[in-house]
């Protein structure tokens, strides 16, 4: 978690509010849904509850939902928008209704279905990306000012062990080509032909969705439907398995990540 004069800064450079910012350094820095879930299920669904309810009563004019509706929406944040803090939620509901998504709040008005949460998460998913972005590139300089004038490969690696053992609830996104190549060389990554097969074949899944989720916002939210529909056959290459060079890329470096996020996980 970066320290406040960090987060002071990303604020002064997007000119976003310490409060926003703050909530989405918490959803990136692993206090996020995902991992309150791991950790208490039933605390976990109890709070998102409360919050879904708070946003459809006070942002939808205070219509009367039934409950299996609120179930299904805590089911479905759990599912497709894990990585936000929880109070995130009303964020992104306070951001549509003062305009600041790419989201017509007033259509909602009196109506509240799982469908119209989703559209107002992934339109303040768009939004918040700009700021994780932010975020991650000033603790990134923070972390370059503070290294030693040499860089010391084994320090380097000793750090990154650290913060694998930080992770509460990693996912092969914590994890790069760069950690891969760096603790193959040192001999420290091992794995058995099985471990790779197993890795390459759940790549391949994890590959396609990131296709399929490039190819959505490409077509929603940067209006490029010629981009949109080169990643959605780039999808279905993966998924007929004839491969094109852009997925095998992609495939080959999650597949990596995912050897890395699985050895680290024995470490801890």
């Amino acid at each position: 978690m970066p320290a406040l004069k960090e987060l002071q800064t990303v604020c002064a450079n997007i000119g976003s509010s310490l409060t926003s910012v703050g909530l989405i350094a918490k959803g990136v820095f692993q206090d996020n849904i995902r991992a309150l879930a791991k950790q208490d299920p039933s605390r976990a669904a109890l709070e998102l509850t409360v919050i879904v309810e708070f946003c459809a009563k006070t942002y939808c004019g205070g219509v009367k939902t039934e409950r299996i509706v609120y179930e299904e929406a805590v089911r479905f944040t759990m599912a497709r928008f894990g990585h936000l803090n929880p109070e995130e939620i009303k964020q992104a509901f306070s951001l549509g209704a003062a305009g600041a998504l790419d989201v017509n709040m007033a259509t909602y008005y009196g109506i509240f279905t799982v469908s119209m949460l989703g559209e107002i998460l992934l339109a303040y998913d768009n939004y918040r990306s700009r700021i994780v972005m932010e975020i991650l590139r000033v603790e990134r300089e923070q972390q370059e000012t503070n290294k030693k004038s040499t860089w010391d490969q084994n320090e380097w690696g000793r750090q990154r062990l650290e913060k694998f053992k930080s992770l509460q609830s990693p996912t092969y996104s914590d994890f790069s080509e760069t950690d891969y190549n760096y603790f193959l060389k040192t001999g420290d990554l091992v794995h058995t032909q099985e471990e790779k097969r197993k890795a390459w074949e759940d790549a391949r899944l994890f590959a396609i969705q990131e296709f399929e989720a490039d190819a959505h916002t490409e077509l929603t939210t940067r209006k490029n439907p010629q981009l949109s529909i080169l990643l959605k056959n780039a999808a279905q290459a993966g998924r007929d398995g004839v491969e094109n060079e852009k997925f095998t890329i992609r495939r080959t470096a999650i597949a990596k990540s995912l050897l890395v996020m699985r050895w680290a996980e024995t470490r801890k």
